[in-house]
């Protein structure tokens, strides 16, 4: 009902406050590609925690964790942005990356309709969790990448 769509979307963006401020420590500290990597490894249990929980309770308390955890990707890959294009096209690139943030968040809830019709509510959430975790993966290989060049240079 509307009341648990508020409280979601509540818990998510509270989550998201909260991290804003860890993750900009994180990335003080360890790096934008490192955090991006941190950030990232946790993000394929939320779709777990929805294909195996009975409990809106739980699925609230994971939209917490979420918005915390995402906050840290999108810190990460905006200022990773911010890093490596030219000064002179800056705003190009950031409109590019908005088109791009925006075109995910119509594409994926029709990709995920279209996984739940083809396989059902748990598969399509479990598939959901195994293409977030690949994409972590990519950033860790090229956290190591980065970090092995480091070490030639």
């Amino acid at each position: 009902n509307n009341v648990w769509v508020s409280m979601l979307a509540l818990m998510n963006t509270g989550g998201a406050l909260v991290g804003y401020g860890i993750w900009r420590r994180i990335i003080e500290r360890w790096g934008n590609l490192n955090a991006l990597v941190a950030a990232t490894l946790p993000i394929f249990l939320t779709p777990v925690v929805y294909a195996f929980s009975k409990q809106l309770y739980a699925i609230a308390a994971a939209n917490l964790v979420v918005g915390a955890i995402f906050s840290g990707v999108n810190i990460a890959l905006f200022n990773t942005l911010l890093e490596v294009t030219p000064e002179d096209r800056k705003a190009t690139f950031i409109a590019y990356f908005n088109t791009a943030v925006t075109l995910s968040a119509i594409a994926a809830p029709l990709l995920g309709v279209w996984l739940l019709n083809l396989m059902g509510f748990r598969a399509a959430f479990l598939v959901t969790a195994a293409i977030r975790l690949l994409g972590s993966l990519v950033y860790l290989s090229l956290a190591r990448m980065e970090h092995r060049e480091g070490l030639r240079s």
